[in-house]
């Protein structure tokens, strides 16, 4: 089984682009705290990417400081640097991503939905 689940905060602006077949992608960093203070542990950082109909949601909606929940599966891939040397980068790919800032009045994400599965099928014109 290879399934993760993580909450923490964006910590920069999400990057969005193109496939070659005009998929949308958006990727971005996430940090996690670790154990307690007194303990070994710290911020942990995490590569995310989401794919879609989730990445559209992520672009117009997530913003660097954003708290987010991320469920997913992790993926390890490898390319070649401007040098020429192979480099590895271990990313969570995610298939749900959920909105946890609080909604405050007069606050642009006050319309984020709390929370949406990519490829669900569901209806949004439905009224309940």
């Amino acid at each position: 089984m290879n399934h993760v689940i993580l909450i923490g905060h964006v910590g920069a602006d999400p990057e969005v682009r193109k496939t070659k077949s005009e998929k949308t992608v958006c990727s971005f960093r996430m940090a996690t705290n670790g154990p307690a203070k007194n303990k070994e542990g710290g911020t942990n950082w995490h590569r995310v990417t989401v794919w879609e109909r989730q990445a559209e949601l992520c672009a117009a909606y997530v913003r660097k400081g954003s708290k987010v929940a991320v469920a997913g599966r992790l993926q390890t891939r490898s390319y070649e640097d401007k040098e020429g040397r192979k480099r590895y980068i271990t990313e969570i790919v995610a298939h749900l991503v959920n909105f946890l800032d609080r909604r405050t009045e007069g606050n642009a994400a006050s319309a984020v939905p709390k929370h949406s599965r990519s490829g669900t099928g569901v209806d949004d014109d439905i009224p309940f």
